[in-house]
């Protein structure tokens, strides 16, 4: 269940434009916003130019969004290397995908093998079965040597002819998006007036675990989005607590209020389950 509400005291919700939901994931990652994308998207309004994602991790904004002319970059190289092959050789993708397939069915101790072999040459490819076989998409890597921990799943994997199927319609919506492997301060470098940039920060409070040696100071993008704001650039903040930082809700000028069901790791632990709540910051 998805449900958003507008801070009253910031912003009216009267700047929604209608983008139809796209729900078909390549990576099965745990936060990703797939679901609820066309949500988030729809209050972008309108924008010149270029759409810019510093943040695009698994790709659910920017595939929903589709883009004629955006820049998508990120730090982490196996998922940026993954929309590159996707862009330019999809089948690579496809065949490795049906080979680990083929053999993780045969026997699931293969999946062990796999993650031993991402951990030693950190083989995109091998991150994509991964995110698909590993337990609730919950991609998680050691603080100590970044390594992925995470055991395998009991579920059944998605076959690789739906992961062609669904590889041929992301390549249709990103083909005006150019994938970089660069820190988020570049991306924002690249902003000019009128254009639009949506940052998806591993959050403050929740996703340390998640993003283990990969380090970012939150402090550092709220200073790259006022230099933005000083350029006529549009900025959207997704983030999961204003406690933390009461400067965004004063800078701002809109915020949404998302729930979003219950979280994923509580709720694979079979702890007590609790709505989460995210806000969409717009600058």
């Amino acid at each position: 269940m998805i449900s958003f509400f507008v801070e009253k005291s910031v912003t009216e919700d009267n700047n929604f434009s209608e983008i139809k939901p796209f729900r078909r994931q390549i990576f099965k990652w745990v936060g990703s916003k797939q679901f609820y994308a066309h949500e988030i998207a729809g209050r972008f309004g309108t924008y010149t130019g270029k759409y810019i994602e510093p943040f695009v991790g698994s790709g659910s904004i920017v595939s929903t969004l589709a883009p004629s002319f955006a820049l998508a970059s990120d730090t982490n190289l196996p998922l940026i290397s993954i929309f590159r092959s996707l862009l330019r050789n999809k089948a690579t993708i496809v065949k490795h995908y049906k080979e680990n397939y083929l053999l993780y069915c045969l026997d699931r101790d293969h999946y062990y093998l796999v993650r031993d072999r991402y951990n030693k040459s950190g083989d995109p490819l091998d991150l994509l079965f991964l995110s698909r076989a590993c337990y609730g998409g919950i991609v998680r890597f050691r603080k100590s040597d970044g390594h992925m921990t995470t055991p395998p799943g009991k579920h059944s994997l998605m076959s690789f002819d739906d992961l062609d199927e669904i590889c041929d319609e992301w390549r249709a919506r990103l083909v005006g998006t150019h994938f970089d492997l660069a820190d988020y301060r570049e991306s924002f470098h690249e902003a000019k007036r009128g254009n639009l940039i949506y940052c998806d920060p591993p959050y403050i409070a929740s996703q340390g675990i998640l993003y283990g040696s990969h380090e970012f100071k939150f402090e550092d993008l709220l200073v790259e989005i006022e230099k933005a704001k000083w350029r006529d650039v549009r900025v959207f903040l997704s983030i999961d607590s204003l406690d933390k930082h009461p400067s965004i809700k004063s800078n701002a000028s809109g915020i949404w209020r998302i729930e979003i069901g219950t979280e994923r790791l509580n709720r694979l632990r079979s702890r007590k389950t609790t709505k989460r709540v995210e806000y969409l910051v717009r600058f």
